[in-house]
């Protein structure tokens, strides 16, 4: 809150996450959407609490500002979504903070940005998630993965399971820091469906995801 206030003093315009975005600008929220996003010529500030102390600058306590994605090891990174993992260390939007052992998406589009290196070979993205399920609205959650604006995946989860994402190491190397983003088009929130006021839009709840070389 205090960034934006100071950014809005000096007349700077940015754009934010919904959850506050809008409480200074019309039209200042961050509502990517995939294929074609990308972070090319954006400057991306990001406020962790736990993240490492370098390329950080602390702005209060244990909270620290990231002008720079963080870096993953492509060939065995392990991304934990559960209380005290290190999901936050990646994710730019569409996701809840971790409950018990997983996160939920909360958006339609969730993205993450890694700073890292090229690869020689293929990848594979593996994610372990529970759909979001409601009675006679939908039984089975779909999910469009892209990598750097590139759709390398399409399947549905209707239990809790995993998928397996193969991303091309072209696809993989061809921008810098690395966006994947997840399009859940049958998220849903308890608002649209007249139960709460909640607007969180549901989608997957993702335990972990997993980063390995192609066999």
């Amino acid at each position: 809150m205090t960034i934006g206030l100071a950014l809005n003093r000096d007349h700077l315009g940015f754009r934010a996450d919904t959850e506050w975005g809008p409480r200074f600008a019309e039209g200042g929220a961050f509502e990517p959407s995939p294929p074609g996003f990308d972070l090319q010529g954006m400057s991306t500030w990001r406020l962790l609490r736990h993240g490492p102390r370098a390329d950080s600058i602390a702005i209060r306590g244990d909270m620290r500002v990231y002008f720079k994605p963080l870096p993953l090891d492509p060939a065995s990174a392990v991304i934990d979504c559960g209380e005290g993992g290190n999901l936050d260390l990646y994710t730019l939007f569409g996701f809840e903070s971790p409950e018990g052992s997983a996160a939920w998406t909360i958006r339609p589009n969730a993205g993450l940005v890694f700073d890292a290196p090229a690869v020689s070979s293929d990848l594979t993205v593996t994610i372990y998630a529970e759909p979001r399920s409601t009675a006679g609205v939908y039984s089975s959650q779909p999910m469009t993965l892209s990598v750097n604006g590139r759709q390398v995946f399409t399947g549905a989860l209707a239990t809790r399971g995993s998928v397996v994402a193969r991303v091309p190491a072209e696809v993989w190397n061809a921008r810098l820091p690395v966006m994947m983003v997840l399009h859940l088009p049958a998220a849903v929130s308890a608002h649209d469906l007249g139960l709460s006021m909640d607007r969180r839009m549901f989608g997957w709840n993702i335990e972990r995801i997993v980063f390995a070389p192609a066999r």
